[in-house]
């Protein structure tokens, strides 16, 4: 799937929002219009915490970066509306996504999705983002069905969670469903394709993320930034343990140094 733009976007929110249910999560949800530089767009809009629209926005600059399905992320200005001083934060600033009329069915529970699920092409670099932003709240509610087979990602409330260091790993739902009832060898098999993923995160330009999440015209919002990418730079090397237990592979490895590939008893010639 090809999507433009990683950069988050500066929109001002009309005064016609409404207060919409989405099921659990952190912050009020709202829908309404927004002007964007391409004119006025319907939006979703989150009241988040500061720490929380910094979040939103990383996550979504690196899974538009990694072409992952995740819609196009907006800094929105609240004080034309209502809710100017009662945004969850002192700037009355939110975090806005695109409302494009799709018609989208968010997920309550894998079951009854799977058999589609597992034809989708990006399941596993979705699984695999997850367990790198340490986001263990994929469902329910924050994954949405449209026809034809696609699924967007929504929602990163759960990311960077403060109890979790850079080697816990966070029981990735789209993860589990790839390890369902796999033999080892197949659990190897999708752990040396996560591994393939995970050097594409080797090679971020995290300069560049800096820039599109425009850390430094957000300066109340930098302080989270350097903390969240501390954390998934830090993340990375220890993916490989964290893909191998939360596929279940049990089998030990076992790394044989020449010296141990002879027998005890081998003379050697000095």
């Amino acid at each position: 799937m090809s999507i433009n733009n990683p950069r988050i976007e500066i929109a001002t929110a009309y005064p016609n929002l409404e207060e919409i249910s989405v099921g659990k999560g952190k912050g009020m949800t709202l829908r309404g219009d927004i002007q964007t530089d391409q004119g006025v767009k319907l939006a979703f809009v989150k009241l988040l915490s500061l720490e929380g629209i910094a979040r939103e926005a990383i996550c979504s600059v690196l899974a538009r970066k990694l072409q992952l399905p995740v819609r196009q992320g907006y800094y929105v200005s609240l004080l034309s509306t209502q809710f100017h001083g009662k945004a969850g934060n002192i700037e009355s600033l939110a975090f806005g996504t695109l409302h494009d009329f799709t018609r989208l069915f968010r997920l309550k529970e894998l079951s009854g999705f799977e058999a589609e699920l597992l034809k989708w092409p990006d399941l596993l670099n979705s699984a695999v983002f997850d367990e790198w932003i340490a986001n263990g709240d994929r469902l329910p509610n924050n994954m949405a069905f449209e026809r034809g087979g696609v699924f967007w990602l929504f929602d990163h409330d759960e990311a960077f969670p403060g109890h979790v260091s850079a080697g816990t790993p966070v029981n990735s739902q789209l993860l589990a469903l790839l390890a369902k009832e796999k033999a080892e060898f197949e659990l190897y098999q999708i752990r040396n394709k996560a591994l393939d993923i995970v050097k594409s995160y080797e090679q971020v330009n995290w300069d560049e993320i800096h820039t599109w999440v425009r850390a430094t015209e957000f300066k109340y919002l930098e302080q989270y930034f350097v903390k969240q990418i501390k954390f998934l730079r830090a993340r990375i090397p220890e993916m490989r343990n964290i893909l191998t237990q939360d596929l279940g592979i049990k089998q030990t490895e076992l790394l044989f140094s020449d010296s141990q590939k002879h027998p005890k008893n081998q003379n050697h010639e000095n």
